[in-house]
């Protein structure tokens, strides 16, 4: 018998009240509040991750989602490889390069520069870039003669005059397709090493209607980047440069100097 004091507060357990013990099956009313707490979580995990999709932004216009394809026209090694093209209209149309993971070409095709070259592999392209993504090797191709008149034709005007430009370094495999959104600073750490493996960066600007203007990022010289660009990769930034136009191509040179954070 003990001495404490009864506890108005406290009541005695009834048959009914149902009590969860480890070793011992779980009682009726709580497995049913597990399994509608366990429902009601997967309906708004899933609500959310709708949510997300359709307000994700849009990645652009004229997606290609890895299409396989081969494509015939004049290599250029510099500042990276890529595939100079000319369309069934005759326009002029770029095609930067990479393989797969995160490199890019290389040396790999150098003495091919300035040949028709035929290249196979995952095209991507969004709002008026494009990517290559390389399988196998290269092989020559055989241009007509209208197509390499045209090709050799395309000047490279490079402007006296330093122009400034304001957007955000990207790397050019991610961004043109290979992942989504690929771009922004939850996308910093892919990117730089994207670049650093040899992947063409791009400087992306927006004006007030969100139309996008794509630049090509090369060193004072025209060159490849050193790995000095990396610290401002996925953020908003301001660029001074020469801008070059190689046919459709338009290429920005700077030097590390040229580029201020926001």
């Amino acid at each position: 018998m003990s001495d404490a004091p009864d506890d108005p507060a406290l009541e005695p357990l009834q048959p009914s009240d149902e009590f969860f013990v480890g070793y011992l099956p779980t009682p009726p009313k709580l497995k049913r509040f597990s399994l509608l707490l366990a429902g009601g979580l997967v309906v708004a995990a899933a609500s959310i991750a709708a949510s997300g999709a359709v307000f994700q932004r849009h990645p652009g216009e004229g997606l290609e989602a890895g299409r396989q394809v081969t494509l015939q026209g004049l290599f250029v090694q510099s500042p990276y490889p890529h595939l100079r093209t000319v369309g069934a209209d005759g326009a002029l149309f770029t095609v930067l390069t990479a393989r797969a993971w995160k490199s890019g070409l290389g040396e790999s095709y150098a003495d091919r520069d300035g040949q028709p070259t035929e290249l196979r592999g995952r095209l991507f392209a969004r709002n008026g870039g494009a990517l290559l993504v390389v399988s196998g090797g290269a092989a020559d191709a055989a241009l007509s003669e209208a197509a390499l008149t045209r090709l050799n034709e395309a000047p490279s005007v490079l402007t006296g005059a330093s122009i400034e430009v304001s957007g955000e370094i990207v790397d050019s495999k991610c961004f043109y397709g290979q992942m989504r959104p690929g771009d922004g600073r939850a996308h910093r750490g892919c990117a730089q090493l994207c670049i650093r493996g040899g992947i063409a960066p791009v400087l992306v600007t927006r004006d007030a209607e969100g139309t996008e203007t794509h630049l090509l990022l090369a060193n004072a010289e025209g060159g490849p980047l050193g790995p000095e660009v990396l610290s401002y990769v996925a953020e908003p930034v301001r660029i001074e440069g020469r801008l070059e136009q190689r046919g459709d191509l338009a290429l920005l040179r700077i030097d590390s100097a040229g580029i201020h954070r926001y």
